[in-house]
């Protein structure tokens, strides 16, 4: 077993090394990204389900204009 601290540092390398190129992060961006991702996690689903239904009818509405 790996011990927990070095695990943890040995994960955190990819991450540090990465967060000084980002600009700080504003609470409006985190919340209209967190929007967007539930957005985008709704229209997935709705896509799922009408892919499910227009497969009958043989794809007449392209999904990708949903």
């Amino acid at each position: 077993m790996v011990k927990k601290g070095k695990r943890n540092r040995r994960l955190q390398g990819g991450a540090a090394a990465l967060a000084p190129a980002r600009p700080p992060i504003n609470k409006e961006d985190i919340v209209k990204l967190k929007m967007k991702k539930s957005l985008s996690f709704l229209f997935k689903k709705i896509r799922i389900k009408l892919k499910e239904k227009w497969l009958n009818y043989g794809g007449i509405i392209s999904l990708n204009k949903i």
